[in-house]
C-alpha cells in the first residue's frame, strides 16, 4: 500500500470487511482499514481486530473487481503482523466459490473457500508465503476444484478458535516459488 492507493466499494473491487454481527470488529467503516505502519519503510497497511463473535467469526480482504489468472504462480506472499491469538486463515477465493451476488458462480452453499492457517511466533511483522497446492476446500459447501483461472481475492478470515485477533497485512504479491508458513522479518519493524 503506498500513497494514493484508494478504497473502492466492494463490486468494483477494492477492500472489503465482514462479520457474523455478533461481536464487535474494529475497524467499523470501511474507510478506516488501510492505516499508517507497515514493515520496513512500508507506509500503510491494512489492518482489522476483534472478538465475541459467536457465529463464525470476521475478517477482511480485498476484491479483485474480475478473475485474474494465476496459474504461473505457485503461490502468494505478503507480510503479516498478528495480535491476539496470533492464527488467521488466508483464503483464496474464485469465482466457483463466490455467491452471484457478489459476482462469483455459486448459487447455494457457498463461501466455501480454499484456505490454511497461518501462525505468526509472536505480535511482530512476519514475511508470509502460502503455496496454492497446499489449500485445502473446508467442506462445509459446495465442493469445487481450486481454479487458479479465476481467483477473485484474497482475504483473512478469523473463526472462533481465532479469538480475539488483530491482524495486519502488507505487501501482498504473486510468487514463482512458495512454501507455506509464516516467519519473522529481521529488518526494523513499524
Amino acid at each position: 500500500f503506498e500513497d494514493g492507493d484508494t478504497v473502492t466499494p466492494n463490486g468494483m473491487g477494492g477492500w472489503f470487511v465482514f462479520n457474523d454481527g455478533t461481536g464487535t470488529q474494529v475497524p467499523a467503516a470501511l474507510e478506516d482499514l488501510v492505516v499508517r505502519g507497515g514493515p520496513g519503510r512500508s507506509r500503510f497497511a491494512a489492518r482489522s481486530s476483534g472478538d465475541g463473535f459467536t457465529v463464525f467469526g470476521a475478517g477482511y480482504g480485498v476484491s479483485f473487481g474480475c478473475a485474474i489468472d494465476v496459474r504461473r504462480f505457485a503461490g502468494v506472499k505478503f507480510a503479516a503482523k498478528a495480535r491476539g491469538a496470533r492464527r488467521f486463515l488466508f483464503e483464496v477465493p474464485t469465482l466457483d466459490g463466490v455467491e452471484a451476488q457478489f459476482g462469483g458462480r455459486c448459487t447455494e452453499n457457498c463461501n466455501d473457500f480454499y484456505q490454511i492457517e497461518l501462525p505468526t511466533e509472536n505480535h511482530r511483522w512476519h514475511e508470509c508465503s502460502v503455496a496454492f497446492a497446499d489449500l485445502p476446500q473446508v467442506g462445509f459447501g459446495t465442493p469445487v476444484p481450486l481454479d487458479l483461472g479465476v481467483v477473485s481475492g484474497v482475504q483473512v478470515n478469523i473463526t472462533l478458535t481465532q479469538l480475539p485477533y488483530d491482524v495486519g497485512l502488507d505487501d501482498l504479491r504473486s510468487a514463482r516459488h512458495a512454501v507455506t508458513g509464516c516467519r519473522p522479518l529481521r529488518h526494523r519493524h513499524h
